[in-house]
């Protein structure tokens, strides 16, 4: 996709723009980065879905653990199943 069509449908940023925004922006255009629009209305930089996450887990929860942020469900697949099955297994068991 080319600059303008992004920039043109919304799918920007600004340093003002919360990271919640910014996370819904992307989630909304399926999209793992957005570019930033300085004060002269031009690209000067991007963010990134990685962005988000490392500021949010380094300066919101620098104390949550793996394991307060594991699913709670655990799936025993038998056999020699694909990583593919066993992802789709414990998404899909209740």
């Amino acid at each position: 996709m080319k600059a303008q069509a992004i920039l043109s449908e919304g799918g920007y940023c600004t340093p003002q723009t919360t990271l919640a925004e910014a996370s819904r922006i992307m989630r909304d255009r399926n999209r793992q980065w957005l570019p930033l629009i300085g004060q002269e209305g031009k690209a000067v930089d991007v963010i990134t879905d990685r962005d988000i996450c490392m500021a949010v887990a380094n300066r919101c929860l620098p104390d949550m653990t793996i394991a307060d942020a594991m699913a709670p469900v655990i799936a025993v697949v038998r056999g020699n199943p694909t990583l593919r099955t066993e992802l789709i297994y414990k998404w899909t068991e209740p």
